[in-house]
């Protein structure tokens, strides 16, 4: 026998496979192990379907208004109470979270479409047509967030 019928003869080698997880389900596992994280996506999401429903789940139209019932308590009538022209807070606090869920929506979309946009004319011409529309959105970002920046550093 010479080498090479001992090495046709051998058996091949068992391969171990191994079954990773993904890198979402990984990131989900650690999300739903944080309390904290679990009860904020739990509250956002029944703000949002409260926002979504919102002539089905508040007591009174927002602009439904009695002037004897200025300023009433939170009680049964009034969740969170009444303001001054007798209107029910918690039914505006649900109505005013529908218009402000829908503006941020438009809001996000609307940057969305431009940005989307800005990009493919970027990507097409390329060279110095990119160069000179990146610097475009250099000094959009530093003239909107040197306001903030500002503010954070007052704070010293």
């Amino acid at each position: 026998m010479n080498a090479n019928s001992n090495a046709s003869s051998a058996q091949p080698e068992e391969q171990i496979i191994i079954k990773g997880e993904s890198l979402t389900k990984l990131a989900y596992l650690r999300f739903k192990k944080n309390k904290m994280a679990m009860g904020s996506l739990i509250f956002i999401v029944v703000v949002i379907l409260m926002a979504a429903f919102a002539p089905l789940v508040a007591p009174s139209h927002y602009a439904d208004g009695n002037f004897m019932d200025q300023y009433i308590a939170p009680g049964e009538n009034f969740l969170m109470g009444s303001d001054i022209l007798g209107r029910d807070v918690f039914s505006r606090l649900i109505y005013g979270a529908r218009i402000s869920l829908s503006m941020a929506i438009i809001g996000a979309f609307t940057s969305f479409i431009i940005g989307v946009c800005y990009g493919l004319v970027s990507g097409f011409f390329g060279g110095k047509v990119d160069e000179w529309m990146m610097r475009v959105v250099d000094i959009l970002y530093r003239t909107w967030s040197q306001p903030s920046n500002s503010q954070l550093g007052s704070y010293d």
